[in-house]
């Protein structure tokens, strides 16, 4: 069917559909069109004055044919194309962004680590990258936590504490304002655990037609496996406060086992909670509740110990910073008038 449309149309389907319709006469499309209404309407009116033996069948089938040739004619004049789109080399660009979170130190099944096989699609010498750069200007970006971008991948790490998928997506987008962007493409294990979610960050990339490839790496099936996503703990608190951390932990293969989520303090234990881990692919979070007394920079570790059975166990822990003040924070309270709120929000503040 497809040898059948190109032998008729010149060119596949395919080609149609990415392509753009356009008539590339010089004429304008008014005039063209009067001409053939000057034209073709005294031809059908030759037929309504006829008569001898033609009957109205007659009649109307030649009329019929008549206007189908006068049709023809104007399309043909008024020179029918298909405008395609193509990039020109080395005029565009491509952003290649490559996970740089501790996940991808993960061994998988084949003994491969996940940094090892995003280095070797993500070099240069490639026969990816290669075939990529002969079309593209290649702009190479690191991320985990923060997004950065690189000259090459010795200045991978591996080490970030977390993956922030969108704003990765965000700060490439940014970075390359001002020069034509062909797309943005993701070399990263897909293990996202950012507080917003990505599809808010593909919004203004949809917007501006910029598209986004996805390479994913890892184990389709990782087996069984606890999993400490994300933590969400305040950059800064009071020496002495209650602190209050909501700990998202996902887990595969042990629903309804009792773990122990231990919370310890540059290695000292500070509180230990027992959390009982969800169905399949169900995330949890545990709120866990302790208190900070030493004034400073607090390096915060949330641990959960390796299960039987568990293969990776670089995510059963996450480490984060909290700096611990010791002192009394300023309260500025603005409004058109004093009421009496303030009395006892003045007691409340001194008592704490």
């Amino acid at each position: 069917m497809n040898e059948v449309f190109e032998f008729l149309f010149k060119y596949r389907p395919l080609l149609f559909q990415e392509g753009d319709f356009s008539l590339l006469s010089p004429w304008p499309l008014t005039l063209v069109a009067g001409v053939a209404a000057l034209l073709g309407i005294p031809a059908l009116l030759t037929y309504m004055r006829a008569r001898g033996k033609s009957t109205r069948i007659d009649r109307i089938v030649l009329a019929g044919l008549r206007t189908a040739t006068l049709l023809i004619l104007f399309f043909i004049v008024m020179q029918p194309g298909l405008v395609l789109t193509s990039v020109v080399p080395q005029r565009n660009f491509l952003a290649v962004l490559v996970d740089d979170s501790r996940s991808m130190t993960i061994d998988d099944a084949d003994g491969t680590s996940r940094a090892e096989k995003a280095a070797t699609i993500a070099d240069p010498s490639s026969p990816v990258m290669q075939a990529l750069a002969e079309r593209f200007t290649l702009r190479y970006f690191r991320f985990s936590s923060n997004a950065s971008r690189m000259e090459s991948l010795g200045e991978m790490t591996y080490d970030g504490s977390g993956t922030r998928l969108g704003s990765a997506l965000t700060y490439a987008h940014d970075e390359l304002q001002g020069v034509p962007v062909s797309g943005l493409v993701v070399i990263s294990d897909g293990g996202d655990n950012a507080d917003e979610p990505v599809g808010d960050a593909l919004l203004p990339l949809q917007a501006a037609s910029v598209p986004v490839y996805t390479v994913g790496l890892g184990d389709e099936d990782p087996g069984r496996d606890v999993q400490i996503s994300r933590v969400d703990v305040p950059r800064t608190t009071l020496a002495g406060s209650a602190l209050v951390v909501n700990v998202l932990v996902n887990s595969t293969g042990y629903r309804g086992r009792t773990v122990s989520l231990v919370v310890e303090d540059f290695g000292r234990i500070v509180t230990t909670e027992e959390i009982t881990l969800p169905d399949d692919g169900q995330p949890l979070v545990a709120p866990v509740s302790f208190t900070l007394n030493t004034p400073g920079v607090r390096e915060l570790s949330f641990r959960i110990a390796g299960q039987d059975g568990e293969n990776v166990l670089e995510n059963n822990v996450r480490e984060t910073l909290v700096h611990v003040r010791d002192r009394k924070e300023k309260v500025l309270y603005f409004e058109g008038e004093p009421r009496w709120e303030v009395k006892f929000m003045r007691l409340a503040v001194s008592s704490d």
